[in-house]
């Protein structure tokens, strides 16, 4: 090969390289671009989604709440209307009962006091 060929040459070699090296760097600027856009959507989705689900978490406990209210108010009335019952079956008297024969003891004790004093 001549000497003007092989310059020829080693400069399109070179400029094939260049080129190449260039066309590689570009590339890659060009994924990391592609690649940033991507993770910008992926993370405001993911920002998005947990919104949603912060919202149905606060939507969840509210209605676990009231139900929770609910079940407990329904239950102190079913629980007082059974102890009622068993008392009942076992015949101890309830407070109402206890507060009527307070009531006649403290009458039959003031007549026995009055008793007793007329027969002083």
């Amino acid at each position: 090969m001549a000497p003007d060929e092989e310059s020829k040459q080693s400069v399109d070699e070179t400029t094939s390289l260049h080129y190449g090296l260039r066309r590689m760097m570009l590339a890659g600027i060009g994924f990391m671009s592609i690649m940033h856009e991507k993770l910008e959507k992926h993370i405001d989705k993911l920002a998005e989604r947990g919104e949603t689900i912060e919202k149905d978490r606060e939507s969840m406990i509210k209605e676990m709440k009231t139900r929770r209210e609910k079940f407990f108010k329904d239950r102190k009335g079913y629980t007082q209307k059974r102890v009622a019952e068993a008392l009942e079956h076992l015949d101890i008297p309830s407070k109402s009962d206890m507060d009527t024969i307070n009531t006649k003891l403290n009458s039959l004790e003031k007549k026995i006091d009055e008793l007793n004093e007329t027969k002083s």
